[in-house]
């Protein structure tokens, strides 16, 4: 009698361990969902941006200026877009850097305005789903990266250097020369322990 009603307890206990599992798994998979949802969301809307800044183009004087100024992604600020061929990359580029503008383009950390001269630092996620900042570790010295500004000008740069810093490493920020045109990349390693820094210069 005893050994029945302990065989019945630990078939209880199964069940309830089963049913707590099967729970936390449907709670992970919705999670997942949503996170899938939302990228596809930022992904649709920037492109739509990218389309947008190709129709400006061939506008200019007061039509241009209104045109920039309402170019917005989710009520932030469009300051202009960046493109790596070599990599299959191109987005637009958010005014700042906050974890709600890095969650839909690339962003803006510091340094001057896009194509004037300085050390301007960009800042994306990586993902490990091919968004965003997720192919900056297979860009090569020697790649093109286009910046477009909200002026259309399009300057390319060349990358001369790559390498990993640690996050409190914020040296690569800054500007050495004042007088050249310079772009800096920034994204994490997978596990966020590093940082993957791209350095690009003026052609």
């Amino acid at each position: 009698m005893r050994r029945n009603n302990a065989i019945k307890s630990s078939i209880k206990k199964y069940k309830i361990l089963l049913i707590v599992l099967v729970a936390t798994l449907i709670v992970i998979i919705g999670l997942m969902i949503n996170r899938t949802m939302k990228y596809d969301s930022a992904e649709e809307q920037a492109q739509n941006i990218l389309n947008a800044m190709a129709e400006i183009k061939v506008l200019d004087g007061n039509a241009l200026e209104v045109a920039v100024e309402n170019t917005k992604m989710d009520g932030h600020q469009v300051i202009g877009s960046i493109k790596i061929d070599s990599v299959g990359l191109e987005y637009p580029i958010l005014d700042e850097t906050t974890e709600a503008t890095l969650a839909l383009a690339i962003t803006k950390l510091s340094g001057p305005d896009l194509n004037t001269n300085g050390n301007v630092t960009l800042a994306g996620h990586n993902n490990r789903n091919g968004k965003l900042f997720s192919k900056l570790p297979n860009v090569k010295v020697g790649d093109v990266i286009e910046i477009t500004d909200m002026k259309n000008n399009t300057v390319q740069y060349k990358v001369y250097k790559t390498y990993t810093v640690d996050p409190t490493d914020i040296s690569c920020t800054y500007t050495t020369d004042p007088n050249k045109k310079e772009i800096t990349l920034i994204t994490c390693t997978l596990g966020a322990i590093k940082r993957i820094v791209v350095k690009a210069s003026e052609i």
